[in-house]
């Protein structure tokens, strides 16, 4: 048998793609779409740039518990251009925080104190008297 040789350019944007959000399909079928599309170095890049920016948004909903879907097959990523739908990472960073994260948040900032208080009146014997600080 003899073995298939891919060009060096369709191997990077193979390997580009994480199969945690979704399988990579057929490679074959792939490197047909690839050269079909006459893809080359810089669409390359551009492919990967964009990609990579998709799978940030997808690991912050996975983070976050949020539902996502994952990629298409390489195939039919490059087939439907999936390379150039919109995903803003401001929206996925800016969303409402609820009330338990927002004194999750405020009780972290407190203990990290650069003054060294924080750690201090939460490890004191009771004697410090100062609630007030967390108002």
């Amino acid at each position: 048998m003899k073995r298939r040789k891919y060009p060096e350019s369709f191997e990077r944007l193979w390997k580009s793609f994480d199969t945690d959000f979704g399988e990579k399909g057929s490679k074959i079928k792939a490197l047909e779409v690839f050269i079909k599309m006459e893809i080359n170095d810089d669409d390359v890049e551009f492919i990967i740039e964009r990609y990579t920016k998709q799978r940030m948004a997808k690991e912050l909903q996975r983070f976050r518990g949020e539902f996502f879907t994952n990629f298409q097959h390489i195939e039919r990523y490059l087939t439907n251009e999936r390379f150039d739908d919109e995903i803003s990472l401001n929206t996925y960073q800016q969303h409402k925080l609820t009330k338990s994260e927002k004194s999750d948040a405020e009780l972290r900032k407190y203990i990290a104190r650069d003054d060294g208080e924080g750690m201090a009146d939460i490890t004191s014997d009771g004697q410090d008297t100062s609630r007030n600080r967390l108002n």
